[in-house]
């Protein structure tokens, strides 16, 4: 949610704007904001409740405003980003007309706007591209099991790994090849490349690992390595 010690309007009203852009095109924009920011931007403040509010605070603070029984201080606590969201709700809007926000739910605009939260495989896999001149049967299946016992956290992370995006949808195809020149000892290594005259491409390159275990563990191996890299 926006900083509450920041009042600066104009730029509030042009990340609306980003937005909005964002959900008129086909791209998206790497922002992890929660329901309750969506619900604003569709709704306005009339939209958003309390009990969107505390979704996710400690369950001590939750009490104490249940046994509370203040109105008033319900009612400023749920009010208090209504100033930072009403820039950012007029920029969006000044992007998609108000009727068409009407007609959408606060998970359509994240998701226009941001990509999928959650990064299941059967989505993933219909961006994914392996390399039949590199790429033999065995190995595709060893990638394509790797892929599908991870969880959306991992999967996520391999996103990240070979895209430098953490969600769908993708602008691109991402395309696995066989590194035979590398030892099964290597790790995968990942390229995105981008001009302005062509669209960005993102690969991941894979020695010919003999088992799928192996596989697994250099492919883990390798996204959890890219992630510390990112922390440090």
């Amino acid at each position: 949610m926006p900083n509450l010690e920041v009042d600066d309007a104009s730029s509030f009203f042009f990340f609306g704007e980003l937005l909005g852009s964002m959900c008129m095109s086909d791209d998206v924009i790497a922002v992890d904001l929660p329901t309750l920011f969506w619900k604003y931007i569709v709704q306005g403040p009339s939209g958003v409740t309390f009990s969107d509010y505390i979704q996710g605070i400690d369950e001590e603070v939750q009490h104490s405003f249940d046994k509370e029984g203040d109105e008033a201080l319900r009612h400023q606590f749920i009010h208090r980003y209504d100033a930072q969201m009403a820039h950012i709700r007029r920029g969006f809007l000044r992007v998609i007309p108000g009727t068409v926000v009407s007609c959408l739910t606060a998970a359509d605009v994240e998701e226009r706007c941001c990509g999928l939260p959650l990064v299941g495989f059967e989505a993933l896999s219909k961006y994914l591209i392996f390399d039949a001149s590199s790429m033999d049967s065995t190995l595709t299946s060893y990638v394509t099991e790797t892929l599908k016992e991870m969880d959306d956290k991992e999967r996520s992370l391999f996103l990240r790994f070979v895209t430098g995006r953490m969600r769908l949808p993708l602008s691109q195809p991402l395309t696995i090849v066989c590194m035979s020149d590398k030892s099964v000892g290597h790790l995968p290594q990942a390229r995105t490349c981008s001009s302005v005259e062509h669209q960005a491409t993102s690969t991941l390159y894979i020695p010919k690992y003999t088992t799928l275990s192996m596989t697994k563990e250099r492919i883990r191996s390798a996204i959890l390595q890219g992630f510390d890299m990112d922390l440090a």
